[in-house]
């Protein structure tokens, strides 16, 4: 698809959707996998001024029915194989008034006894291709991502337009994208990440090719070579797969300029892997959250072989912090929250002004994440405020100890957590996953881990 098709089609979908009654603000959610049916809809709920809630493919119909009744939307782009789903929610969502569908679906009878489906290709396909009349200012909440972190319930994540024009500003600047650049996105668009690719490569002009069938890691290498993408995009989970599960480190991908890693901690054993597995292209290690719309920190490739298991340091327009109990900022070496401020932060939690408080407090966004900062100014994550595990009066980081664990022999994955210890408070339980074909002995595991950590 052509900038130019796309840009008419959300034109005309987003005329539809004034014309339908969707006003200013008002909610419209996306039920899709990553296609231009998706990229389309995304983009004309911003032309007609809306806001664009997409929602994990994954979802049942209890969290479906949850989320639709908790943003209020007025309407859903749902595909077919959706729309089953969405009918078991119907009697609970009054509000929702409209269902947009593609037209092959509407052969098949969605159940609905209020809603009725309209096909998108009709709503696309007619009228004017111009914009819309509508005015959209920067300071508009743009974008509602539903965010699980450690609540009971999703939280609504509130992105203005502004935070999400200035962050892929900011990574167009340090990834030095050109219309050139075309990125292989595997990861879901209802997930900040992905959908930041889409702003980003747009900004430059550039490129961005779907591939959906990840489950075969070596179909997903196959695209990256047919298509010569320049960029590939993934979180440590997208990595461990491809260095186990394909034929990776066989392959050699000439046109590859880039490749970029958010989405959680990797341990330094892990980056070092997929930078040789992908060499000579230039590996980001990058650092964010959706309250960041995402991105906070990269590491710069160069800095890569000096700073293994750092997250770098701030991206272009904002600021990064370590802080104390109290906001101050710390020094370097010493342990504190990691916190930000800039353009691309949060407008807030959705119909949550308690949590928003305690996120944002006298301009700083605190992620939850404790950090360090290193002498030359690179900050490193050692955990989760909430995660640390009090063991014997010790505070331990459990990321601390699955990076040593993922730097053994034959350890493809790990996880730490704390468990009741009537007498130490908390225990420590450690799970390992072996390579394919390896064994694992657990007392070899924890003589290692005597020499390599402090008595806990």
């Amino acid at each position: 698809m052509t900038y130019a098709q796309l840009e008419t089609h959300a034109n005309r979908l987003a005329r539809a959707l004034r014309k339908l009654g969707v006003k200013q603000c008002d909610r419209v959610a996306l039920l899709y996998e990553n296609s231009f049916y998706y990229v389309i809809a995304h983009f004309a709920i911003f032309k007609a001024g809306a806001v664009s809630v997409s929602l994990n493919t994954e979802t049942s119909a209890q969290s479906l029915a949850y989320l639709l009744h908790d943003c209020e939307a007025k309407a859903i782009f749902a595909a077919g194989k959706y729309l089953p789903l969405l009918a078991q929610t119907e009697a609970q969502l009054s509000h929702l008034e409209h269902v947009f569908t593609d037209r092959d679906a509407l052969a098949f009878p969605p159940g609905f006894t209020r809603l009725r489906a309209a096909a998108i290709e009709d709503l696309w396909s007619q009228g004017p291709g111009d914009p819309p009349s509508c005015e959209v200012r920067e300071a508009d909440l743009g974008s509602l991502v539903y965010t699980s972190g450690s609540t009971a319930k999703p939280k609504g994540v509130m992105l203005s337009h502004q935070n999400l024009v200035s962050n892929a500003q900011a990574v167009l600047q340090y990834m030095q994208l050109t219309p050139e650049d075309r990125v292989l996105c595997v990861l879901p668009f209802y997930y900040i990440y992905g959908t930041s690719l889409l702003y980003t490569h747009f900004a430059a002009g550039g490129s961005v090719v779907i591939e959906n069938r990840f489950a075969y890691p070596n179909v997903a290498l196959d695209t990256l070579e047919k298509t010569a993408a320049s960029g590939f995009a993934g979180v440590p989970s997208t990595f461990a797969i491809l260095l186990t599960k394909s034929t990776l480190r066989r392959r050699v991908f000439p046109s590859l300029r880039y490749v970029t890693q958010a989405g959680g901690a990797m341990a330094p054993a892990l980056q070092k892997e997929v930078a040789e597995a992908f060499q000579p292209a230039r590996l980001f290690i990058m650092y964010g959250c959706t309250e960041a719309a995402p991105r906070l920190t990269y590491l710069e490739p160069e800095a890569l072989p000096l700073k293994w298991g750092s997250i770098g340091k701030a991206v272009p327009g904002v600021e990064v912090i370590v802080a104390d109990e109290r906001g101050n900022r710390l020094p370097p070496g010493k342990t504190g929250e990691i916190a930000a401020r800039g353009p691309n932060i949060m407008m807030g939690y959705w119909k949550d002004p308690q949590a928003t408080a305690e996120a944002i407090r006298n301009g700083w966004y605190f992620t939850g994440d404790l950090g360090r900062e290193d002498e030359e100014g690179y900050l490193f994550v050692v955990g989760r405020s909430k995660d640390m595990i009090k063991t014997a009066g010790n505070s331990v980081s459990a990321q601390e100890i699955e990076e040593v664990l993922m730097e053994l022999e034959g350890v493809s994955e790990a996880a730490v957590i704390g468990i009741p210890d009537a007498i130490l408070g908390e225990g420590i339980k450690v799970f390992v996953v072996p390579k394919p074909g390896r064994a694992l002995d657990p007392e070899a595991i924890k003589a290692k881990l005597k020499i390599r950590l402090p008595v806990f």
